[in-house]
């Protein structure tokens, strides 16, 4: 190749001989003689000869020319006596093209094997060792095997531009080969145009998108409905009129040369129509304004039966009523609101009081002598007074008492 280096490898022996010169030219002269590259104006400082020249005559050309090409011969010289031994010659094909070449072999899917060779326009040498790069970054060799690069369970972090190069030659590489990593279609979706809750006759577009490589070839969709799935189209977006017959669930499949893929299902449905959204929100107002009120009423009714509620009993004095000690004055039952007459029982009852009457003196434990009334409470007495009878819920004509205490 232009610029690159040639090195034409050359041995010879000569049993009783000895070596005057060594030197290579370039296609033979009619005359027979011909001129010693080192001599030649057109390979000035290109040409180098081994130094053991006794026995090697290898030749390396440097930056080589287009009119480089051609047959290159070795010419030895002996004495004595003085002789002149020619070589065949040796073909060297000058291109334009790098020399090596790398070359793919199997599938470049997605989770294959593939392997790169580096081939050569050139004989290469046995031991010749190559050198791989991915982007210009050099490959370790743990990759390569046989000089041959190995790409296990290929992905895209794969994909980019492969060059091979000689070891030592590396500033002579191959012309880049772009591995392009294909695969099945992925990230399958589907959009829906308008968005949002849509009425009977809206226009609706359903796109279906899919990243594959190579492209997606064909494009599928399908609608469900309880029954069945139905195939609707073949394009990559389709148009349709919402009604009962086309509302349902869809989704698209997208398909390459490798593979298919299946997209979510969408649903595309009636919504609630206008006569029906105001029904419901009419209903959630009711709810919203009725909920407040029951909430009150069960608190005022809880709040009514904690109330404490005092009655008291006539002792014959309706005209002595004490406020003072009421804490609730209305009796729904007897239909009297604020008519509660406080008696003489009341005030016995009344811690505060400081001058106990008989009755609580009667109720006291510590009282000694119990007078009428405990007696008529006691349960050994025989004859009980009118106010144990007034107690008794199996008196027939309850006094006042009783009365006063009946809810």
């Amino acid at each position: 190749m232009i610029g690159s280096s040639v090195v034409m490898p050359c041995s010879f022996t000569h049993p009783g001989l000895r070596i005057y010169e060594v030197y290579w030219v370039k296609k033979e002269t009619q005359n027979g003689t011909s001129l010693d590259l080192l001599q030649t104006p057109l390979y000035e400082g290109r040409v180098h000869y081994s130094t053991e020249m006794d026995r090697n005559c290898t030749l390396t050309l440097r930056d080589v020319r287009v009119t480089d090409a051609g047959h290159y011969y070795v010419t030895v010289i002996t004495y004595p006596p003085r002789r002149r031994w020619l070589s065949t010659f040796v073909m060297l094909v000058v291109t334009d093209t790098a020399a090596l070449q790398v070359r793919p072999s199997g599938s470049m899917i997605e989770g294959q094997l593939v392997k790169l060779s580096c081939e050569s326009l050139c004989i290469l040498r046995q031991k010749s060792s190559i050198r791989w790069r991915r982007n210009g970054e050099i490959i370790p060799f743990n990759q390569t095997i046989n000089n041959e690069l190995i790409l296990h369970n290929i992905q895209m972090k794969d994909e980019g531009l492969y060059t091979c190069a000689l070891e030592q030659q590396e500033d002579l590489p191959s012309l880049p080969l772009k591995l392009n990593v294909m695969y099945a279609p992925k990230n399958t979706s589907v959009f829906v145009y308008p968005s949002g809750e849509m009425l009977e006759g809206t226009s609706v577009t359903l796109s279906c998108s899919s990243d594959a490589n190579p492209p997606v070839e064909n494009y599928t969709w399908y609608r469900q409905t309880r029954d069945k799935t139905t195939e609707v189209g073949s394009a990559e977006t389709i148009t349709f009129t919402l009604n009962t017959t086309t509302a349902g669930l869809y989704h698209c499949e997208a398909k390459n040369r490798i593979a298919s893929q299946n997209s979510p299902v969408v649903d595309v449905s009636l919504a609630v129509y206008g006569w029906q959204r105001a029904a419901l929100y009419v209903l959630g107002g009711i709810v919203t304004a009725v909920t407040p009120v029951l909430i009150t009423f069960g608190l005022g009714l809880t709040i009514w039966r904690r109330k404490k509620i005092m009655f008291t009993f006539d002792s014959g004095n309706t005209d002595n009523v004490t406020q003072d000690y009421v804490d609730y004055v209305n009796d729904p039952l007897e239909g009297n609101s604020g008519a509660i007459q406080m008696s003489s029982l009341y005030q016995s009852l009344n811690p505060n009081t400081t001058q106990p009457p008989t009755v609580y003196q009667s109720l006291n434990p510590n009282t000694t002598q119990p007078d009428a009334i405990d007696q008529s409470l006691s349960p050994n007495t025989t004859h009980p007074v009118a106010f144990y009878q007034s107690l008794n819920p199996n008196t027939t004509q309850p006094d006042t008492i009783y009365q006063s205490l009946n809810l």
